[in-house]
C-alpha cells in the first residue's frame, strides 16, 4: 500500500519532466520547460511557443545553430512560423507568408549562447487560420550546432525521432509519449 500511495505522489512530479530524455535532442514546446507540446488556438489566433535543444552533450558556448521548422497545415491558408533567435542573429533568407522557417543562427560578437540542459534557442509565433484543423509542427532533420572554437558539429534529434515526424501540434493530441515513458521509470524504482 505504502508503494502504491509513493507511486501516486511521484506521478504529477514526472508528468513536468522534460519530454525528450536523449542527448542532442531539438523540438517545438508551448512551454520554456520543454514539457509541453500541444496546443490549442482559436481561427486567426498567433500562438507563441519555444525552439528548444534538449540535453545538450556538448559544454560551453553555441557559436553556431541550424535547423528548419516547418508546418504541415492539413488543407488550412497556410499558417506561418516566424521567430527570433536568443542571443544570435539568424543569417537564413526567409520569405514572408513561407509555412517554414529556416534558421542559420549565428552568435555576432558575442560570446554564444551557453549550453544547457534545456537551451530556448528561439521565441516562435505561429498564425492558426483555421481551429477546426490541426497544425503539425516539424524540425527537420538535418539541425545542428557548433560549440565556440570547436570545428565539428553536433547532430540535434527531433524530438518525435525523425523529421517526418510532428513535435508538437495546435489544435490536435500529443505528438510525443509522455505517459509511458514516465510509467516505466517509477515502475523501474520497485522492482
Amino acid at each position: 500500500m505504502k508503494s502504491l500511495l509513493t507511486l501516486l505522489l511521484l506521478l504529477p512530479a514526472l508528468a513536468f519532466a522534460q519530454i525528450d530524455p536523449d542527448p542532442d535532442g531539438i523540438g517545438i514546446y508551448f512551454d520554456s520547460e520543454a514539457t509541453v507540446t500541444t496546443a490549442t488556438a482559436a481561427s486567426g489566433e498567433t500562438v507563441s511557443a519555444y525552439l528548444i535543444a534538449t540535453g545538450m552533450s556538448q559544454t560551453g558556448n553555441i557559436y553556431l545553430w541550424d535547423a528548419f521548422v516547418w508546418t504541415d497545415f492539413e488543407g488550412q491558408d497556410t499558417p506561418y512560423i516566424t521567430g527570433t533567435c536568443i542571443n544570435a542573429f539568424n543569417t537564413a533568407m526567409n520569405m514572408p507568408g513561407s509555412p517554414g522557417y529556416h534558421f542559420t543562427a549565428l552568435a555576432y560578437g558575442g560570446p554564444g549562447l551557453p549550453a544547457e540542459p534545456i537551451t530556448i534557442l528561439a521565441e516562435l509565433s505561429i498564425h492558426v487560420e483555421d481551429s477546426t484543423l490541426p497544425v503539425n509542427l516539424f524540425v527537420g532533420d538535418e539541425a545542428e550546432y557548433w560549440m565556440s572554437g570547436e570545428p565539428p558539429y553536433h547532430v540535434l534529434t527531433p524530438s518525435s525521432g525523425s523529421g517526418e515526424a510532428p513535435v508538437a501540434i495546435i489544435n490536435g493530441g500529443a505528438p510525443v509519449a509522455t505517459t509511458a515513458r514516465a510509467l516505466a521509470d517509477v515502475k523501474a524504482l520497485y522492482r
